[in-house]
Order: C-alpha cells, then sequence, then structure tokens
C-alpha cells in the first residue's frame, strides 16, 4: 500500500471555537473522520545546523500544501492558524506513525494552494525575555524617568566589561544585577580603578542619606 500523509491542525474558527482541520494526501477513512485527499505536499523541512562559533541561529523551514484550486477551503481563511498545532502522521495500511509535531508560524495563500508555514524551532529563541523593569519614578532603586520601562540588568555567569544602570542619581548608585548572588571582583570609572570600601548591611543602609558613601 502506498503511504498516504495525514495532515491535522488544531485551529480556532471565526467565533474563536476550536476546530481541527485534516488532509491527506490520498484515501484514508480509519477513524471515521473527514479526510479530504487535497494534501499536495504533505512536508518540506530544511534545517542547517548552526556552527559553534556563529553567533546567528539556525535556519530551517518547514511548509505544507493543500490544494484549494476550486476555493472549497476559502473559510479557513478565517481561522485562527498562527501559534496553532500541526501534526503530520503517516499511514502504511496498518500503523499511523507521527512524523512531525510543530506549530504553524504563518499562512501562505495564492490563488491555488493555501500554505502552512511551520515555525523556526529556533524562532523562540529571538523573543524577548518578560524581565522586571525599572519603575522610573525616583523610589528606593527604580531610577529617575529616564529609565522608566528599561529592562534591570541580570548576570548569569561571568560577565566581563558590563556598564551599570544608574538607580539614583543623588546617591551615584549603580545597579550590575539585579539578581542578589552577584558578585563584583572590579569596577573602574573611566578606566581608573575603584577601591573596594566593603559592603552595605543592608538595601536601608545603602540609601541612608547620613552615611557617608
Amino acid at each position: 500500500m502506498t503511504l498516504v500523509y495525514l495532515l491535522t491542525v488544531a485551529a480556532l474558527d471565526e467565533n474563536g471555537g476550536p476546530a481541527t482541520l485534516r488532509f491527506a494526501n490520498g484515501d484514508y477513512h480509519e477513524d471515521g473522520e473527514n479526510w479530504p485527499p487535497r494534501l499536495i505536499k504533505p512536508i518540506l523541512f530544511a534545517e542547517r545546523a548552526r556552527a559553534t562559533w556563529l553567533r546567528s541561529d539556525s535556519t530551517s523551514r518547514g511548509d505544507v500544501e493543500i490544494d484549494n484550486s476550486d476555493g472549497r477551503f476559502d473559510y479557513i481563511l478565517d481561522y485562527a492558524l498562527d501559534g496553532r498545532a500541526l501534526t503530520l502522521q503517516t499511514w502504511d495500511g496498518a500503523t499511523l506513525t507521527t512524523v512531525v509535531r510543530g506549530t504553524v508560524s504563518r499562512v501562505e495563500v495564492t490563488r491555488t494552494v493555501i500554505r502552512l508555514i511551520l515555525r523556526d524551532r529556533a524562532e523562540v529563541y529571538n523573543r524577548p525575555h518578560s524581565l522586571d523593569t525599572y519603575a522610573g519614578d525616583g523610589s528606593d532603586l527604580e531610577g529617575s524617568s529616564d529609565i522608566a520601562g528599561r529592562a534591570k540588568p541580570k548576570v548569569f555567569g561571568s560577565v566581563s566589561n558590563a556598564t551599570p544602570v544608574e538607580v539614583d542619581f543623588g546617591l551615584q548608585i549603580y545597579q550590575v544585577s539585579s539578581l542578589s548572588d552577584c558578585t563584583i571582583t572590579a569596577a573602574r570609572d573611566r578606566g581608573v580603578a575603584l577601591t573596594d570600601e566593603g559592603e552595605y548591611a543592608s538595601q536601608a543602609d545603602l540609601l541612608d542619606v547620613a552615611q557617608t558613601p
């Protein structure tokens, strides 16, 4: 028996309700569901491994194509597909095998084809992390309005030549990391080494204007 590819997409319909889209590239009726044989390109997925010395992400692309030459599936264009789960399976006449589990990134449409673009697996690393930000209201170590909304720095591992953020102009307090386990081994002002005079007992002591900085 010729291998049959089965595509399933967990979409949302025009009213925001769940709608499962099913397509095949051949005849399949084993589960009693309707599998229109409109899958004309089951899968194309290419990936280039990233060398360790490259800073850019690896390049990967996957897409599937659905025949819509008669406009029968135009209604899909009103569905929410971005970010929805996509599964591709094969049927050999006896066994269903999952080939790909992915997420739809976007939809491309021509006069005859609906193309579902799979999300690059490295794309998640390009998203900004939801970091703590400075209030910029002049309160304790929240800085002035100049840095309102700016992400607070966090140090992981060893960091060289980090530029601290000024969080209190009057007391000349600068923040290197908002994490509690950060240790500063050296500090310089315009290249001149600064002397470590020891730690403050608490943040309250650090903000006490009666103490000598």
